[in-house]
């Protein structure tokens, strides 16, 4: 019998809340599925090893000194000290699977794969090198988008598996690099998953939390995330003022896992009340309690091409808990799935910039969202366990 084995290398530090709900949870799972799992990060600093311990369970961690180098782009580096640290890593201990979270693992897994013959999973979760220029750190132009581009475009090619989140994007790697037939195989979508044992509508908890922050009496908004430009957290700030001025009992709760400040001065700036907002910083697994005292979940996101393709990893999890999401249209596969199960409402980016039609499209369809549908197709869809079944066919595909 063949050795079930994953490498999982992913650009990322093990303290990410990102790597903490995307990639920890699947590689515990398939530890106690019979699977031998290590995993690749990358750290700035030294990593506390007890704490290590308590995320990594069984799951063999090889963290990577990441030198912070006045080199631009720095990730160059990078690749060139994960190749060297993998390639070692795979002559010791002898995985059979390189699972590759992103470009930049990608490179790393794809040069050690050659080397030694082994079956490498390009895990895309995005178009970086569009999400570089979205964040403004090189320009579309440039020499290193196009290089960046190129690895990219040699990355899907001669990578065993490409896995995709949203059906959208598997029609974009399909049409500009493979023109596989439907159905060959190589590209798989496996959206952005939840873990329902965490994150889960439960009516009595929901009572609790509301009733712990005064809010049995409100219509809460809640946002949940990151401060990226592209999640266009002003503009959900701006939303809720419009709602505010028609609904005298309208709530937002902002929660992230950033510095807050930026929000606080955003708040002020647009002068809303402080008996009406409130912001906590939580840590990851902090989350599920706090977003059972929404009502809403609020979702607006930059439209460019590297979001058109995304599966934001929050709608899971607030359909998860039962919040219809309000979101704008060209969102990966968003508009499907709140259009098909009624779980949440849409909005043009043109909608947004008006007043009138934000209360318009609330007043007149806010009634019509099916609340409980959102837990019945997070479990259909974007249920961690199913992810991981998705994963493991793969594994034992590659391994046959």
């Amino acid at each position: 019998m063949k050795d079930k084995s994953v490498l999982f290398i992913a650009y990322d530090s093990l303290t990410k809340p990102i790597l903490q709900s995307q990639g920890l949870p699947h590689l515990r799972m398939l530890c106690r599925n019979g699977f031998r799992c290590g995993l690749v990060t990358f750290e700035t600093k030294a990593p506390d090893r007890l704490e290590a311990e308590k995320l990594l369970g069984p799951v063999r961690w090889y963290p990577v000194r990441q030198r912070l180098l006045r080199l631009k782009p720095q990730s160059l580096w990078d690749i060139l000290q994960g190749v060297f640290r993998v390639f070692f890593i795979l002559l010791k201990d002898r995985y059979a699977i390189l699972h590759c979270r992103s470009h930049i693992a990608e490179a790393i897994g794809l040069v050690n794969s050659l080397l030694l013959r082994k079956k490498n999973i390009f895990d895309m979760r995005g178009l970086y090198p569009d999400e570089y220029v979205l964040s403004g750190y090189i320009r579309k132009r440039s020499f290193l988008y196009k290089l960046y581009k190129s690895l990219e475009y040699v990355e899907v090619k001669l990578c065993s598996r490409v896995v995709v989140v949203s059906e959208r994007f598997r029609k974009y790697i399909n049409l500009l690099y493979l023109h596989d037939r439907p159905g060959s195989g190589k590209i798989r979508v496996i959206p952005c998953a939840a873990d329902l044992s965490r994150f889960r509508y439960n009516s009595p908890a929901r009572r609790r939390i509301r009733t712990a922050l005064n809010l049995e009496k409100r219509l809460v908004f809640v946002y949940s995330g990151s401060l990226a430009e592209w999640h266009l957290w002003r503009k959900s700030i701006d939303f809720f003022r419009v709602i505010r001025k028609r609904i005298r009992n309208a709530f937002f709760l902002f929660l992230t896992y950033e510095p807050s400040r930026p929000v606080e001065e955003y708040f002020k700036e647009k002068k809303v009340n402080s008996r009406d907002f409130r912001i906590l910083n939580l840590r990851s697994e902090d989350v599920p309690s706090y977003l059972l005292a929404g009502d809403f979940g609020l979702m607006f996101i930059r439209p460019d091409i590297s979001k058109q393709v995304c599966s934001p990893i929050k709608f899971g999890e607030y359909l998860a808990c039962g919040l219809p999401v309000i979101t704008n249209y060209g969102i990966g596969d968003t508009a499907r799935y709140i259009g098909r199960y009624k779980t949440g409402l849409l909005y043009t980016m043109d909608e947004l910039s008006r007043p009138g039609m934000i209360n318009m499209k609330f007043m007149t369809e806010s009634g019509k969202v099916k609340r409980l549908n959102g837990p019945a197709v997070a479990r259909r869809f974007f249920d961690l366990r199913s992810a991981v079944r998705a994963y493991r066919r793969i594994y034992e595909e590659l391994l046959s």
